[in-house]
């Protein structure tokens, strides 16, 4: 799937009349930035982690009463917090938001298996405690 960089929706008009294709979960990251989340936010007078959270409260309470532009709108700021994790990715909350937008939008969508997010977590895991272990052993100055 290739993404025009050059049609992000930078209004809630224009994330409301751009058309989309969900992709495949390993693309996510892409389609997250189809819209600019802080633009709409401001336009919608709102602080986007005042929001973000509100509409995190909205998804856990109730699941159907999320707007396909608000599960689009905490994508885009999943991806945006990955700068802060270390790339560590919500595996499920992901995978969830991509199913609630398919169901919203009646577009297919073939999520992750369990077992496929538990294997990813289990690696990002692995990967970050080798790390760890590196950067302790040059801290104490062991080969």
């Amino acid at each position: 799937m290739m993404f025009d960089y050059d049609q992000i929706a930078k209004t809630i008009a224009e994330a409301e009349a751009q058309s989309f294709t969900l992709p495949v979960y390993d693309r996510w990251f892409e389609f997250a930035h189809l819209l600019d989340g802080y633009a709409i936010c401001d336009e919608m007078g709102v602080d986007w982690k005042d929001w973000a959270r509100r509409c995190l409260e909205k998804l856990e309470a109730n699941p159907e009463s999320v707007t396909v532009l608000e599960a689009r709108l905490l994508l885009f700021f999943k991806a945006r917090m990955q700068r802060f994790t270390l790339g560590v990715e919500s595996y499920a909350s992901i995978n969830d938001l991509l199913k609630l937008i398919a169901h919203k939008t009646g577009q297919a969508y073939a999520p992750l298996p369990d077992e496929d997010i538990e294997r990813r977590i289990k690696q990002e895991e692995e990967v970050l405690m080798r790390g760890f272990k590196q950067r302790e052993a040059d801290e104490n100055g062991e080969a």
